[in-house]
């Protein structure tokens, strides 16, 4: 898989790159994420994460692109670009299908879909907009990279031809979805403010009062578009960035507690390890 020969500028915090045969896989978690122009092999399907703003430039025509985590960026294989990140941290999922293999999953859809299903021959770059269901199909990869079990070909080719099917259905008007496009709005809108308010202290009501809702209705709403409440949300996010301050050694539990809005290192722990299965000093230091 090209396009990986150099590493980025900034400070890495992880990453992981998979080559499968029929669809390859890069995340890349970073501060101050730069990479120079570069083209990959393959197309890709770039998906921002957790309040991630990235440009795109373009070098041939020297347009650039904003995207973030509302969107699914596609960029035709060969096409040279630069990548840069508009937020402090760089939270950023790629998905790389063999041209083989996506021209075949063009064709499957171009039945149920029509002939207007042309991205295997498309030239010039082209953003959507995500669907819920796609950020959980990409959410699920990343929980397994930082659960230490990264997906592997036959799970990640499921994946991502769930997630094509239903990026293609939504661009033609055809998938169905839960909840009214209202509320969708608004459990992204919270969903915002919780990433942006992460690991401080935030309440119901501090939402309650933010949103001029009720509880039930935002936890409703919420629960709806992202199967938790809002502090369960809250909770198992703020976990997962746990899990990769705990492989740092230099940081104590206590640290690491804090650093992610615990105030009480034993309560960190016991969370911790109903989340995961095993005790933080396991994987980090005391």
């Amino acid at each position: 898989m090209e396009g990986f020969e150099s590493q980025p500028d900034g400070a890495m915090l992880g990453q992981l790159i998979l080559d499968f045969d029929t669809v390859g896989l890069a995340y890349e978690r970073c501060i101050a994420f730069y990479k120079d122009f570069h083209a990959h092999d393959r197309p890709m399907f770039v998906l921002p994460r957790f309040g991630t703003r990235m440009s795109i430039e373009i070098e041939s025509s020297g347009k650039s692109f904003m995207i973030d985590e509302n969107d699914v960026f596609f960029l035709p294989a060969g096409l040279r670009h630069n990548d840069r990140s508009e937020s402090r941290i760089y939270d950023t999922l790629a998905l790389y299908p063999t041209p083989n293999y996506f021209e075949s999953l063009c064709r499957q859809l171009k039945v149920e879909y029509g002939d207007q299903i042309s991205l295997s021959e498309r030239q010039e770059p082209m953003s959507f907009k995500r669907s819920l269901f796609q950020t959980e199909c990409i959410d699920n990869v990343v929980h397994r990279f930082v659960s230490k079990s990264p997906p592997g070909h036959f799970v990640l080719q499921l994946y991502f031809a769930a997630f094509f099917d239903d990026l293609i259905a939504n661009a033609h008007g055809a998938a169905s979805t839960t909840i009214h496009d209202a509320d969708k709005d608004l459990a992204m809108t919270i969903k915002r403010k919780i990433e942006s308010n992460l690991f401080r202290r935030l309440t119901n009501k501090d939402l309650v009062d933010y949103f001029g809702k009720s509880q039930p209705t935002i936890t409703k709403i919420f629960r709806s578009a992202y199967g938790v409440s809002p502090m369960q949300y809250i909770r198992s996010r703020r976990l997962q960035e746990a899990s990769k301050l705990v492989r740092d050694p230099k940081l104590s539990i206590d640290d690491i507690a804090a650093l992610v809005g615990y105030s009480d290192a034993a309560a960190f722990s016991h969370a911790f390890k109903n989340e995961f299965g095993v005790a933080p000093r396991s994987n980090g230091r005391a």
